[in-house]
């Protein structure tokens, strides 16, 4: 196996959780095909298990969403403890469309598992809602893993997607550290202007790293 073969499947199994992430390797690659057009997918028992986590909590966030909502991803990591072996689900009303990524829907919500049992539940802000969950890692060094987002956003030919990097906070809340823009950008089809194409990888190197790469038009 090529260096850059074994490169873009650990990234993958990064993004779905397989394997924790650790520093100096590549978190996240925009220029791995199959990565960008993964879709998160469920079983009935899946959503079972959130379901009955989102009715059992209490607040009027989770409820709100308990009766009808899709999950957008998730990751393993250590989210309410340090050491703590945990998964973390994004839990949305709905899939978020590229064309209109601030539609008037409930605030998602990051629902924290402990195998079957709920470990928490953490109301992201308001106003966006996400594509897809592809990540968690530890980004400053204190134990607890961060969550990656995704956004994408589609006009008049171009495609953007960035990410949004939330920590859980104590008080179930979720607090975006840090916003990377663009790590997927394509023009190609863009009617008026500049036509390109560009990918970046994330990499954790003493905080988050990002390097963009040029893929060109066909």
């Amino acid at each position: 196996m090529n260096p850059r073969t074994s490169k873009l499947i650990l990234a993958a199994a990064l993004a779905l959780g397989i394997l924790p992430a650790r520093a100096d390797e590549t978190l996240l690659d925009y220029r791995d095909a199959a990565f960008l057009a993964g879709s998160p997918y469920y079983s009935a028992a899946d959503s079972r298990m959130i379901e009955a986590a989102l009715a059992a909590a209490p607040g009027d966030a989770a409820k709100r969403l308990a009766d009808d909502f899709v999950l957008r991803g998730d990751a393993a990591g250590s989210f309410s403890t340090a050491g703590a072996q945990e998964r973390v689900y994004l839990v949305q009303a709905e899939a978020a469309v590229a064309i209109d990524p601030f539609p008037d829907a409930p605030p998602p919500l990051l629902v924290v598992m402990r195998g079957t049992d709920a470990a928490g539940i953490h109301v992201l802000p308001d106003g966006v809602q996400y594509q897809r969950l592809v990540a968690a890692a530890d980004t400053d060094g204190d134990g607890l893993d961060e969550v990656f987002l995704e956004t994408s956003f589609m006009n008049m030919g171009q495609t953007s997607m960035s990410l949004d990097v939330a920590a859980l906070l104590a008080d179930g809340g979720a607090r975006i550290v840090e916003s990377v823009t663009e790590v997927y950008y394509d023009g190609c089809d863009n009617p008026a202007g500049a036509r390109e194409r560009k990918a970046a990888t994330i990499s954790l190197h003493d905080g988050i790293q990002v390097e963009w790469f040029e893929e060109g038009c066909p």
